[in-house]
């Protein structure tokens, strides 16, 4: 195997054993993974709508809607706005995400922390570009041009 197929299989590996852990994680705190993304996503204290996330995260807009009327039904996020729809987390849901988030960004932190000590905050940046170009690729050599 050339030295890029091996950069390529590393950072695949990477990055799926980085989504393991983080479903592991979801399944500890006693939910779905498509839960924890949008409760996660939603921590940011900002409106986002159904679309918006399908986009940022890929998720299936039929995934995304069901977790959405859970979330609903528990009390953890509103809806509002017309034809677009705007997510927003309840006073409930920033305390349940509150409770259930703190190790997980304090995690996060340390390790990017140390990361970003070790390769610099390049290391975002490059990871960033390899993702825009991956998608620009697949779409223009595998999708035919649709996402």
């Amino acid at each position: 195997m050339d030295k890029i197929g091996e950069y390529v299989d590393r950072l695949y590996a990477c990055s799926n054993r980085i989504d393991g852990w983080y479903y592991i994680v979801s399944k500890k705190l006693g939910m779905s993974g498509s839960k924890f993304i949008l409760l996660y996503d939603l921590a940011d204290g900002k409106p986002h709508s159904q679309k918006q996330i399908c986009e940022t995260l890929l998720i299936p807009k039929t995934t995304l809607n069901t977790v959405v009327r859970g979330c609903v039904a528990e009390g953890y996020i509103t809806l509002s706005g017309g034809r677009e729809k705007l997510m927003e987390l309840t006073p409930a849901g920033r305390e349940y995400i509150d409770m259930v988030l703190v190790d997980v960004i304090a995690a996060e932190n340390s390790a990017m922390e140390s990361t970003i000590e070790e390769f610099g905050a390049g290391f975002v940046d490059a990871m960033e570009r390899f993702e825009s170009a991956l998608g620009g690729e697949l779409k223009r050599r595998v999708l035919g041009g649709e996402a």
